[in-house]
């Protein structure tokens, strides 16, 4: 079956979903209740009600002993002449400790402490901590296995010059052909998906397809919400979980539904079957913290059905240990394959997480030439790469209809999704690591050329490859 895309325009403006680490008081979109930290325990028997108490226990010791010895303080300097001094001070002390207990309760209900908790042996507590001395007191606490900093996530990108809801009209499209210098392009196919459909460059103005791709299997997409009632999602997709609670469950931002129409779309999408489960941890101005993408997985692990279920990430920040832990015990525990982004910051996606964790699969962006643009990030840690510039999928926006064509490996990496989720609604595999392994053996290698200066034998030339078409005889 040969398929046909709408049109297609050269886009100018890059997509970035390098994710930006600030505090809460830099990030007007974070709201003042948002937790500055998260602080994981190390007893697995504690369940959220039992950490709760334990991390609010320690707290108000800390602020009574804080409090304590700020009176005291105070006290010795106006009674350093009186007499008595000694017994004057216990007298004040003993008045003043029960008004400390109520200032430190006080200070306790203003945490807003709440439980994060995977399973059984990994759970944790996020709270508003504003007092560094109580976050380095409970570094060294013999509960605590370690605290980390709740990072605000910004997927930060710009949008084209040109309105490209409208893109070409369908009567000038014979007039907007797009000549390159190894092709000619036609603006009704998406380049994209007739890339990874192809072992070379030449005839992308066509490419085939398995509409029963994907069938049977939930991608769980944690991002801005998802347009579920899009056309092109033909009612397989729906909302599952929405961590961002000053937000409706929709997608207000565009990026979790540009992201969900390239893996399973009917025009846009890879593996044109598949469910898409919307899973919101950003909020419309692609910011999200550490915490809420923690909650996300935790869903992930609590409703998938492993061999079933893929879960796409098209966002990178900084090194989380808690992030790591998470998304290594979704692969390697519950069976569950995660992909993410390389990240667009043209450096080595060994610096991020998630793309330099081991157990996931990351994707970097190659252009219409196949060349990988300075954007996207390389390195030992992307396994491959795939279409990310100039990619046209699915947006917002009451109609259902409108389409945009972004920039970024968020766009490459769910062409892998799809290419995955074909490969998984036709064989069972064992482990995702066997299934990122046959993705690799797939794929076409040697073709790529970097817009940036890097080196060979640390880079992974080779280019996401669709093999699932070929088992499907053309119509």
């Amino acid at each position: 079956m040969k398929f046909h895309g709408t049109a297609l325009v050269s886009c100018a403006a890059l997509f970035v979903t390098t994710v930006i680490a600030t505090s809460n008081t830099e990030n007007s979109s974070i709201n003042s209740k948002t937790p500055t930290h998260i602080i994981k325990l190390k007893n697995n028997s504690y369940n959220g009600i039992a950490a709760h108490n334990l991390i609010a226990s320690k707290h108000r010791e800390y602020m009574l002993m804080s409090l304590r010895a700020a009176s005291l303080d105070e006290r010795k300097k106006d009674k350093r002449d009186v007499p008595f001094m000694d017994s004057l001070l216990d007298q004040e002390a003993q008045l003043d400790e029960q008004n400390f207990l109520l200032q430190a309760q006080d200070m306790e209900r203003q945490l807003s402490l709440d439980h994060i908790k995977l399973d059984n042996e990994f759970v944790a507590i996020s709270g508003i901590f504003p007092d560094n001395g109580f976050i380095d007191t409970i570094h060294n606490d013999h509960d605590v296995d370690y605290v980390e900093p709740n990072y605000i996530y910004k997927a930060t990108f710009l949008l084209p010059e040109d309105d490209m809801t409208t893109l070409f009209n369908e009567q000038d499209s014979e007039n907007n052909n797009k000549v390159y210098d190894k092709r000619t392009l036609s603006p009704n196919v998406d380049w994209g998906l007739s890339r990874i459909n192809k072992r070379t460059l030449n005839e992308l103005d066509s490419h085939d397809f398995d509409e029963s791709a994907g069938s049977g299997i939930e991608v769980f997409v944690l991002d801005s919400g998802v347009n579920i009632g899009h056309k092109d999602f033909e009612g397989r997709a729906k909302t599952t979980a929405n961590f961002i609670h000053h937000e409706d469950s929709i997608d207000l931002g565009g990026h979790g539904t540009h992201v969900a129409g390239k893996i399973a779309g009917k025009e846009y999408g890879v593996a044109k079957s598949a469910n898409i489960l919307s899973v919101k941890i950003l909020n419309r101005s692609g910011d999200g913290t550490l915490g809420n993408l923690v909650k996300g997985l935790s869903h992930v692990i609590q409703t998938a059905t492993p061999g079933k279920a893929i879960v796409n990430l098209s966002l990178s920040g900084p090194k989380s240990k808690l992030i790591d832990e998470a998304i290594s015990k979704l692969v390697n525990e519950y069976n569950i394959p995660v992909f993410v982004s390389a990240g667009n910051s043209g450096t080595d996606a060994c610096y991020f997480t998630p793309s330099s964790n081991p157990n996931v699969f990351s994707v970097g962006a190659t252009d219409i030439n196949d060349q990988v643009p300075y954007y996207s990030n390389t390195g030992t840690c992307v396994k491959l790469y795939a279409p990310g510039s100039n990619i046209k999928s699915t947006w917002i926006h009451s109609n259902n209809e409108e389409t945009k064509v972004l920039d970024g490996t968020s766009m490459a990496n769910p062409h892998v999704v799809g290419i995955a989720a074909s490969l998984m609604s036709k064989k069972t595999f064992n482990s995702p690591k066997e299934l990122y392994q046959v993705i690799l053996s797939k794929a076409t290698s040697n073709m790529l050329t970097f817009a940036s200066p890097v080196d060979p034998e640390i880079n992974n030339n080779l280019i996401a490859f669709n093999e699932n078409v070929l088992m499907k005889n053309k119509k």
